[in-house]
């Protein structure tokens, strides 16, 4: 169905060949007249074409007086070749005076061939043709090896397919192959386009993704878990602490992930933001103890030394937990590593208080010991 047709080019035409004369000379003998050179001829050599598209330019005269439509008109390439001609004559042989020996005229060289301007490949004209338009942003698929594969692929009965200013040009002569072929057609453009957006929105969210692991890298972002317990205290009151986190540091917002216990921050400037996560960062610590003695000591009278802890570290709170024996501290990490730090060295100074409390009273006891022994009462006066 794609077969294309080609103009063979002229034959080369036959050279004119001269008559014998006779001629004055020595001996009384003649030359004969030399045949003349071949006439000058083009010869074409048929080509095939091979793509299924056509460029169309302007229509073209047909023999009946017609023409085709501006679909079926490709230049081809020319071939030169020699046309066929008569020879020049034989010369002349020696002989006897006055007797004439003519030879026949050889077939020689034919002359060359003339260029042709161009040989045009001619497409039949079509009696039907259908225009499917392409969509936008498919111009370029439709015009690569993929898309002019698919969309021939497609166009299953048609004589001839191509691409003109948007539209997809099917070219046939039975009008229900024509309509089927355009309907595939639009299937598989309607298909193409949506993998087209498809692949457009998977652009975006690549460059998406790659732009926000790189404001990770930078500090630009951060996030922090959150225990479940502590997510009411990171916020605050009515979200107080977002608010002051926020309106002490430059950054653009704070999200908090309650489902996932995570709070995130974004940021322009990287040291501003991670001023703001230590701000709203919380962590908890525990400090052993288990002597319910050093757990009194620590509480103070009416709470007077945890209290001093607690504002002296900025905790946010520090729990005493008799039952499991230990002090819970909740603070920003700095707070609660610098409360952890005046518990445990409370401990310490209440264990070395013990610890010289139970020397001292040792040491009395000794001390009265001796003064019993070495005491006014204890002793007597000679001759008394």
């Amino acid at each position: 169905p794609r077969a294309l047709m080609t103009q063979p080019g002229m034959n080369g035409g036959r050279g004119r060949g001269g008559g014998p004369r006779l001629g004055g000379g020595r001996f009384a003998s003649g030359r004969m007249g030399a045949g003349g050179r071949g006439g000058r001829g083009v010869e074409q050599q048929p080509q095939t074409q091979t793509s299924n598209w056509v460029q169309a330019t302007e229509p073209v005269a047909l023999e009946n007086g017609g023409a085709t439509p501006p679909i079926a008109i490709l230049p081809l390439g020319t071939h030169a070749g020699r046309g066929a001609g008569e020879g020049r004559g034989g010369r002349r042989e020696r002989g006897s005076p006055g007797v004439q020996l003519p030879q026949p005229a050889g077939q020689g060289r034919g002359g060359r061939a003339q260029q042709p301007e161009a040989a045009l490949l001619l497409l039949p004209a079509f009696s039907v043709i259908r225009n499917v338009p392409l969509p936008d942003g498919l111009e370029g698929w439709a015009h690569s090896a993929e898309g002019t594969g698919s969309l021939v692929d497609a166009a299953i009965g048609v004589k001839h397919v191509s691409l003109e200013g948007g539209l997809v040009k099917l070219h046939g002569d039975d009008i229900e192959d024509v309509d089927r072929a355009a309907l595939l057609v639009e299937a598989v453009l309607d298909h193409r386009m949506r993998l087209q957006q498809r692949l457009a929105v998977k652009e975006r969210l690549d460059a998406e993704r790659a732009k926000v692991a790189d404001e990770i890298a930078c500090g630009l972002r951060v996030e922090f878990h959150v225990p479940p317990a502590l997510m009411g205290v990171v916020v605050g009151l009515k979200g107080a602490r977002i608010r002051a986190a926020q309106e002490s540091c430059a950054i653009d917002r704070v999200v908090v992930d309650r489902d996932q216990s995570v709070v995130r921050i974004v940021g322009s400037d990287a040291a501003e933001v991670k001023r703001a996560r230590g701000m709203l960062e919380l962590r908890q610590e525990l400090v052993p103890a288990e002597d319910d003695r050093i757990r009194r000591v620590l509480i103070g009278k009416g709470g007077k030394t945890i209290i001093d802890v607690q504002r002296r570290s900025g905790a946010i709170s520090i729990d005493v937990d008799h039952d499991a024996g230990v002090i819970r501290i909740t603070g920003t990490a700095g707070a609660a590593a610098a409360a952890k730090v005046l518990i445990q060295s409370l401990i310490s100074h209440t264990d070395a208080m013990d610890t010289m409390t139970g020397e001292l009273e040792e040491l009395r006891g000794e001390i009265e010991k001796l003064d019993m022994a070495w005491g006014e009462e204890n002793f007597y006066t000679v001759g008394r």
